[in-house]
C-alpha cells in the first residue's frame, strides 16, 4: 500500500495511472488515489449520508472482473483478524469495474513516506512503531496466521498517530504454499529469501522483518543484506537494551529469534515511547485532521516568554 502520486493533479500521466472506479450509488464519492501496486490500486471513498471515510482497495485489470467469491471469501477470512493495530476490514463495495475490498482509511499516511520525507526516526518514535506492530503480529500468530509482508509500506498511521499493520495477504493467512520467497526486499528473512538457508517456522520471518523495520527507522535506510554492519557502530548513543532488541530479531538462526508479542513487550521496557511527528508526511487535505504533530522550537520559545512578560508587568519592572 505504498502511497502514489494524486491523480486529480494535471499533467499527470495517464498511462502511469490507476483506473478510477466508477461507483453507481450516488451515495457514495471517489476521491484521491491513496496509493497503488502491481496488483491493485487504493482510493479514498466517502460514504455521503454518514461523511465516513473508507479505503477501497482495487485489483487491477482482469482480477476486478472476477467473480465476488473470492473476495467474499477473503473479507471472511481477513474479518477473523481484529486488532487495535490491525487495519480494520469493513465489507464489500460494487463499483462499474467490479466488487472492491472496503478498508479502514487511515489518513497519517505509511512509515514509507514518513521516513522518506524524515529520514531516521528517533528511538522512542521507533519503540511507538515496533510495539504496535510486534502486537499485531502476536495477535495474527497465536492464531497460527503469519503476515508475509511486514515493510514501510504497509504501516500505516491514524490521524492519533496509531500504527496500523495493513496488507496481510489471505494466502500467508491460510499458510497456503507459494511459490518461491514472498515480502520486500530488505525485510525478508534469509529462510525466506534463499530457501537453501535453514528454514524455521513462519511466524519467525514475520519477527526478522519486524527487526529490519527498526532497522529502517533507525538508520533510515533498508537493510542490505550481508552488509549489516552493528548498530553500536551506526549508532552508538542509542540505547544499548533497544539495539540487542533489534539485533535479536535479526538473527540468522530463525530459532534465535524472539516471539512477536516478547519482542515489543522487552522493546517498551527498553526505551520510552514517543509520539510520532507525522506532519512532513502526509497529503495536504489531512493536515488539519492531524492529531500528531510537534510544535515548533520558535512557537515554543514564544509561548514561555509571553507568562514572564506577564509576571514582570505584575512586578512592576
Amino acid at each position: 500500500m505504498q502511497m502514489a502520486h494524486d491523480p486529480e493533479t494535471p499533467g499527470a500521466d495517464e498511462l502511469d495511472s490507476p483506473r478510477r472506479p466508477a461507483l453507481p450509488d450516488p451515495q457514495w464519492r471517489v476521491g484521491r488515489c491513496l496509493g497503488q501496486g502491481s496488483s491493485s490500486s487504493v482510493w479514498l471513498v466517502e460514504r455521503l449520508g454518514e461523511r465516513k471515510r473508507y479505503a477501497l482497495k482495487m485489483p487491477h485489470g482482469q482480477d476486478a472482473l472476477a467473480e465476488g467469491y473470492e473476495l467474499r471469501r477473503e473479507l471472511a477470512i481477513l474479518a477473523r483478524y481484529r486488532h487495535e493495530n490491525l487495519l480494520g476490514v469493513e465489507g464489500i463495495l460494487a463499483t462499474a469495474h467490479g466488487n472492491g475490498l472496503l478498508l479502514e482509511y487511515a489518513p497519517g499516511d505509511s512509515l514509507s513516506q514518513l521516513v522518506a520525507a524524515r529520514g531516521a526516526l528517533s528511538p522512542g518514535e521507533t519503540v511507538t512503531v515496533l510495539v504496535a506492530v510486534g502486537r499485531a503480529l502476536e495477535c495474527l500468530h497465536a492464531d497460527g496466521a503469519v503476515h508475509g509482508d511486514v515493510s514501510p509500506g504497509n504501516v500505516l498511521f491514524t490521524a492519533n498517530g496509531k500504527p496500523l499493520l495493513a496488507d496481510f495477504g489471505t494466502g500467508r493467512l491460510l499458510a497456503e504454499p507459494e511459490a518461491g520467497g514472498t515480502g520486500t526486499p530488505g525485510f525478508m528473512a534469509p529462510e525466506i529469501a534463499a530457501p537453501t538457508v535453514k528454514q524455521g517456522s513462519p511466524p519467525a520471518g514475520d519477527v526478522f522483518a519486524l527487526g529490519a523495520l527498526g532497522w529502517f527507522m533507525l538508520t533510515g535506510r533498508p537493510l542490505v543484506p550481508g552488509l549489516r554492519l552493528p548498530l553500536s557502530v551506526l549508532l552508538p548513543e542509542l540505547p544499548a537494551a533497544l539495539r540487542d532488541l533489534v539485533d535479536s530479531a535479526l538473527e540468522e538462526d530463525p530459532d534465535s529469534r524472539p516471539g512477536a508479542g516478547d519482542f515489543a513487550a522487552r522493546v517498551l521496557r527498553a526505551c520510552p515511547a514517543e509520539p510520532l511527528d507525522l506532519l512532513p508526511a502526509v497529503h495536504q487535505s489531512v493536515v488539519a485532521e492531524l492529531r500528531t504533530r510537534r510544535t515548533s522550537p520558535s512557537v515554543r520559545s514564544r509561548r514561555v516568554r509571553k507568562p514572564r512578560l506577564r509576571e514582570a508587568r505584575r512586578s512592576g519592572q
